[in-house]
């Protein structure tokens, strides 16, 4: 999911700047790009940071931010951020940022489109939230369409709308795609990854689709290992189960967030 917010640090009162953020319930951690830290006049404390993804494992100098706060672009809500690392680059598609016209073409999603804020080409997405800041992800309201149709969420920050939404943007003939995070270390500490839970609802990894077609789900069941880890779940894909290791599945809400 991604919104717009007026990013703002503690120390740099005047530095204000708007960037799309990326709710990511898969991550237990947040991030800044670095670039954005660069306009923002802002330095941390610089550390080793482990970053697991789906891909494996990476170990790259960060910084640690502390004093981050976002508000919605009304300025209405106020989130402070828990510590915040940076990063090179936040992965997600700018075409996944919902649009008013694209929106009104579905029906069960025209209003909301007018309670969508106006595209922003000039605003990098420039900040990840994890699920170590509860407040940013926790949905308020949310409209759902038919099966494979996209949907939205309302959270304190405002809309925004999961799914695909229509034609993919023209690219060079790469195809692209995004690995979020799901777990990192810094130091001694260790954060555990998210376990996949009955009633979460997942995106179904489909290496012949672009991510932003990706099919919707609800998980249904878990099989737990010996070992007690759940490395295979059953999910209702379209009026379906099926069986689906977890590695092929993307965390989108969790059932405690429903």
């Amino acid at each position: 999911m991604l919104v717009p917010v007026q990013l703002e640090h503690r120390d740099c009162p005047t530095s204000k700047e708007i960037v799309y953020a990326l709710l990511d319930p898969q991550s237990d951690t947040c991030f800044v790009k670095d670039s954005v830290l660069q306009k923002m006049g802002v330095d941390g404390e610089e550390v080793a940071l482990e970053v697991n993804t789906m891909t494996g494992k990476t170990v790259s100098k960060s910084q640690v931010i502390r004093g981050f706060t976002i508000r919605d672009l009304s300025g209405s809500q106020k989130i402070e951020l828990p510590p915040t690392y940076s990063k090179e680059d936040i992965p997600a598609e700018r075409q996944l940022i919902p649009r008013r016209e694209t929106t009104a073409e579905w029906t069960h999603l025209r209003e909301v489109s007018r309670e969508l804020p106006e595209y922003r080409p000039e605003a990098e997405i420039g900040i990840l939230i994890g699920v170590n800041c509860s407040k940013a992800l926790k949905p308020l309201e949310v409209v759902t369409g038919g099966d494979d149709e996209p949907w939205a969420i309302r959270t304190s920050l405002g809309w925004s709308v999961v799914g695909y939404m229509g034609e993919a943007e023209e690219t060079d003939g790469q195809e692209d795609s995004a690995c979020l995070f799901i777990s990192t270390e810094a130091g001694p500490k260790r954060i555990q990854h998210y376990a996949f839970r009955v009633d979460d609802i997942v995106l179904v990894v489909d290496d012949e689709r672009p991510r932003s077609e990706w099919p919707l789900a609800r998980v249904v069941a878990t099989h737990p290992s010996g070992d007690h880890l759940v490395r295979k779940v059953r999910v209702l894909l379209g009026g379906s189960e099926y069986e689906r290791p977890v590695h092929r599945l993307v965390l989108l809400l969790r059932r405690d967030c429903t």
